[in-house]
């Protein structure tokens, strides 16, 4: 949380706590293989249900962005590869990066893993098996080691949210039975992204923030959010980012974090804990690392974008 702004809304909320919802117990990573039964609680900032969601939508997206009125202000920063811009449609869609591929490929044999539970520091062929599938739908890009570390289980929990299954960072049955029968991404998006004025629309699943005006998407880009990343002690854990609906309450150009000692410029301030800001280190290892539970943005201008076009009360619908 800055310390060089103070808002009335989180005058209850220590200030260390900006971008960093500690995670609950079962969110932590167990330090070998093991059977976990229980799912990742959820977060502790209760927020309203949603409604039913709307149809996916049947355009493609396509790599080209729909710019928006007012224009984006110039800015010199280069763009991430890992935070380009789609074109945006009458609704959000995943991008080719948010696992538009569903197959699984032929070559990978994964019936000798099947039954076995994979979750950090394991390793062994069966590692390299999930890797492998994980790559065929383009949500792990490092090499398939066979070993079980912080990419690798960045790579399982968007590959849970963009299925449907809880996100706790293990391969287990059903996560195994949705790589290897080729299970499809959802889509679609909750009807409150069509509400009148300026809605920030986030998807945890297809890792993407549109920003929707008038229920009219103006423009999608990619993001990252809150997954496996080191603690206050330096151990790896989840910190998850909350579901629901908010409103920005503060804008910061210049936010800092004191408790992780990081710059978190064109901040967009929707939960005491958590924002809309850019990240440098999403910007250098995009989705191989996680948040402490903000919504990451990789360009220097696509953040200013959002800041610039963003008002103060608007509404953000995070699912």
């Amino acid at each position: 949380m800055s310390h060089r702004r103070a808002v009335a809304l989180v005058a209850l909320v220590p200030l260390f706590a900006a971008c960093a919802t500690q995670p609950p117990d079962a969110a932590v990573a167990p330090s070998a293989p093991a059977v976990v039964s229980s799912p990742l609680a959820a977060p502790q900032v209760e927020a309203e249900e949603f409604p039913e969601p709307m149809p996916s939508p049947t355009a493609s997206p396509t790599p080209s962005a729909t710019t928006a009125t007012p224009k984006p202000s110039p800015s010199s920063a280069k763009t991430s590869p890992t935070a380009k811009a789609t074109k945006a449609s009458a609704s959000p869609t995943a991008t080719k990066s948010a696992a538009a591929k569903s197959a699984a490929p032929a070559s990978v044999d994964a019936s000798a893993c099947t039954g076995s539970s994979l979750a950090l520091n394991a390793k062994g062929d069966c590692v390299t098996v999930a890797q492998k599938l994980l790559a065929a739908v383009d949500l792990f890009s490092a090499s398939a080691n066979g070993t079980f570390g912080q990419s690798t289980a960045n790579a399982v929990l968007n590959y849970q949210r963009s299925r449907g299954i809880s996100d706790n960072a293990i391969i287990g049955p059903e996560t195994w039975a949705a790589l290897t029968s080729g299970k499809a991404a959802q889509g679609g998006a909750p009807a409150a992204c069509s509400a009148s004025g300026v809605v920030l629309c986030a998807s945890k699943g297809a890792r993407t923030l549109t920003l929707m005006r008038d229920g009219q998407a103006v423009k999608t880009i990619n993001v990252r959010f809150g997954g496996m990343t080191k603690d206050d002690n330096g151990k790896l854990r989840i910190f998850p980012t909350v579901s629901g609906k908010y409103s920005v309450y503060a804008k910061d150009a210049k936010a800092f974090s004191d408790r992780w000692e990081s710059s978190m410029p064109y901040s967009i301030k929707f939960n005491p804990n958590m924002y809309v800001h850019y990240s440098g280190d999403f910007a250098k290892r995009g989705y191989a690392g996680s948040s402490h539970g903000c919504i990451n943005v990789g360009s220097m201008s696509d953040a200013k974008w959002f800041f610039d076009n963003t008002p103060v009360g608007a509404k953000v619908v995070v699912y």
